[in-house]
């Protein structure tokens, strides 16, 4: 059933897809580029420095309430 689904699916897809669309997509990357994409890569940047930030903050918390949970049970 699922090999006839995707079957089906891809052939409705064949026959949808338009080449404007997809020459639209090629140069939409190079309009960025050219109009100034530094901040959108600056931000970007930011953005992923951010979110391994707060990932390796919850980890080392998480490893700190471990090591007292371990701790107090010790203690009991």
């Amino acid at each position: 059933c699922d090999l006839i689904l995707l079957t089906g699916i891809g052939l409705l897809m064949n026959t949808r897809q338009s080449p404007s669309v997809a020459a639209v997509a090629d140069g939409y990357g190079a309009v960025l580029l050219r109009d100034g994409a530094g901040v959108y890569i600056v931000i970007g940047l930011l953005a992923f420095a951010l979110g391994v930030a707060a990932t390796v903050l919850c980890i080392r918390l998480k490893d700190r309430a471990r090591e007292r949970a371990h701790a107090q049970e010790d203690a009991d």
